[in-house]
């Protein structure tokens, strides 16, 4: 796995219901916060909070033009 800041890394899974096109995903510090911005925004989640093992937190969302987008925030070891 890339440890190199910048270097792109990530994981393949099924596609699930909402999901249904390639999604870029933010990473983010603190994944509650930003899904309060977003809200505020004017934006939706579409998948809530879901715990990737031990290794971190994603959800997804709607931006106001459409879009699925991605968060993650990483759990601290």
């Amino acid at each position: 796995m890339p440890k190199e800041a910048g270097a792109i890394n990530g994981g393949l899974l099924k596609r699930q219901a909402a999901i249904q096109k390639p999604i870029i995903t933010i990473g983010v510090k603190d994944i509650n916060e930003s899904e309060k911005k977003i809200k505020k925004a004017g934006g939706k989640m579409v998948m809530e909070q879901k715990k990737v093992g031990d290794v971190g937190i994603s959800s997804y969302f709607e931006d106001t033009e459409g879009n699925i987008l991605g968060l993650w925030q990483e759990l601290k070891k």
